[in-house]
């Protein structure tokens, strides 16, 4: 099936309508990290991209992760592991750990990006098969992969990559019209997510190479776990001990590696993703700045008042001003 096929199917016919769907996008920057707020309500965002409307030319990381499908023109993806060039019919995986940039897009350039919190893909990734005692295959590994043979770039031939593609445009669909339909979508949205990620992760255990050298590193999945962790508790007070014994690893280890891998430390991480929550909460909602520390997670307002201004350059205070939200 052609392209512009898939689009008529779904009712996106030309660019002015990628155009308006970006105009739709929630987003913001801190310290070189994008900041994506629609994923604060659903964890879930989905967007068309085209030549030069990214937005973000240089190197950065985001608050959540990212599939990439481009499904027409070329473009440079440049990681600080190197640049790679970018062909249709391939899938680009980037985690919330990895700096990255998309650059020099043909102007026939077109891309599905969906974007998510770890947090939807938790139970797909926990389930045990029905009668079984084996696990679902780690749908996750190739955001946390990188190594001689895979870079987290997913190239496929042009059947293989359009059924993935056809599921993203339905996630996509639903998504866009999400605000017609009648009653909360939230749940539908989550399992087609979850269909067309399962159906990446499928067409990526057959295309990419498997060698024992090649293979997510020890390292690499207790980080994926500790992401997962973190994810699911940081609105309650997270200890090293209990983070620790989730790796199954030494609390000086898992600081270590996860400085390594991230390069940022861990309870930095932790105040980041608290922080975008907060941020979330001071747009949207009349609770005090007190409310706003607890439900994020920490322990005393001043400490709160303190990693907010590190992360953002403003205070709670001021943020709620500028986005034009009363309270204290």
């Amino acid at each position: 099936m052609r392209i512009d096929n898939i689009f008529d199917l779904f009712d996106i016919k030309n660019d002015a309508a990628i155009s308006d769907l970006m105009q739709r996008r929630k987003i913001s920057k801190q310290n070189g990290i994008i900041i994506n707020n629609e994923l604060s309500e659903r964890h879930l965002a989905v967007y068309l991209r085209g030549p030069g409307q990214g937005g973000e030319q240089s190197m950065h990381k985001h608050t959540h992760y990212e599939i990439v499908c481009v499904m027409q023109g070329h473009c440079l993806y440049e990681t600080t592991g190197g640049t790679s060039e970018i062909q249709s019919s391939t899938i680009i995986f980037n985690s919330n750990i990895r700096s990255h940039t998309l650059k020099n897009e043909s102007s026939d350039f077109k891309a599905l990006v969906t974007a998510f919190t770890p947090a939807i893909a938790e139970k797909t990734l926990s389930a045990p098969y029905e009668n079984t005692n084996q696990e679902n295959p780690n749908i996750l590994e190739p955001f946390f992969r990188n190594d001689e043979t895979y870079k987290n770039i997913l190239r496929l031939e042009e059947k293989p990559f359009t059924r993935v593609l056809i599921l993203f445009f339905q996630l996509a669909h639903v998504y866009n019209h999400s605000g017609d339909a009648p009653g909360d979508t939230t749940i539908l949205l989550h399992k087609l997510f979850n269909s067309a990620l399962a159906a990446a992760s499928y067409e990526y255990t057959l295309a990419a190479p498997k060698t024992a050298a090649s293979l997510l590193s020890v390292k690499s999945r207790a980080l994926q776990k500790i992401v997962l962790y973190i994810e699911d508790n940081y609105e309650k007070d997270i200890s090293l001990d209990e983070l620790a014994r989730t790796a199954n690893t030494s609390k000086y280890t898992l600081s270590k590696a996860f400085q390594k891998l991230t390069g940022i430390g861990l309870f930095d991480y932790i105040n980041r993703r608290r922080i975008e929550k907060a941020k979330f909460l001071l747009q949207t909602s009349s609770l005090n700045i007190t409310a706003v520390s607890i439900q994020t997670g920490f322990n005393s307002v001043s400490y709160f008042n303190l990693a907010f201004k590190k992360n953002t350059g403003v205070s709670p205070g001021e943020y709620r001003g500028k986005a034009g939200k009363p309270g204290s």
